[in-house]
């Protein structure tokens, strides 16, 4: 595997966990994400993880929600006890903005890289 490919990887990795973490405790994932930000301005060649953070913490956002909204579902058909949760659409464009962006980053790169070589 290219070092790019596998710098992506640890991105979408390093951004999903801190999506979902960001979820339940956002200075948490905020300081996550600094930390492989301060951690990736020593590499030469940092760009292919960032569009993998940022896609990376979409997909983390969208999974968690999806998650959530199944197992609500799955109480509420299962038992007389009610499971409501609040309005999640803000949330839900936010991951896909997030994983829409990293997306486009990624291609951007990758386009770009091959422009260089």
């Amino acid at each position: 595997m290219r070092r790019g490919a596998t710098d992506w990887l640890a991105g979408v990795l390093f951004g999903v966990v801190a999506g979902a973490i960001f979820l339940a405790f956002p200075l948490v994932a905020i300081a996550f994400v600094v930390a492989i930000g301060v951690i990736s301005l020593r590499r030469a060649d940092r760009v292919p993880v960032w569009p993998g953070i940022v896609a990376g913490a979409g997909a983390g956002w969208l999974g968690l929600l999806g998650l959530a909204d199944y197992s609500c579902r799955r109480l509420n058909s299962a038992s007389s006890a009610e499971c409501a949760q609040p309005d999640p659409t803000p949330w839900v464009v936010g991951g896909v903005v997030l994983l829409v962006t990293g997306i486009g980053g990624t291609i951007i790169a990758a386009i770009r890289k091959h422009q260089r070589s």
